[in-house]
């Protein structure tokens, strides 16, 4: 309102600068915080949820899962192995 801007001319004005949706860049930015936070195993995965913003552990999953084709659980066993 102060800008006198809608939501959605923001959000257009958002993809056409960058290639993609406000939220899909959110949720990149909080994945790649997610594996920053996974590598440190004395974090648990319900607090790395918790830390990049997500209320629930297997909504986490999900999202996670999304983006990099496996759980945080296979992702954190499979850089432990590293």
């Amino acid at each position: 309102k102060h800008v006198h801007l809608t939501p959605n001319y923001i959000s257009n004005i958002f993809r056409e600068a960058v290639g993609e949706s406000i939220i899909d860049y959110l949720t990149k930015i909080r994945m790649k915080h997610a594996v920053r936070l996974l590598a440190d195993e004395s974090v648990r995965i319900y607090e790395v949820a918790e830390q990049t913003g997500y209320n629930s552990t297997s909504y986490f999953s999900v999202v996670f899962k999304n983006i990099y084709g496996i759980s945080p659980k296979e992702y954190r066993d499979n850089a432990s192995r590293r």
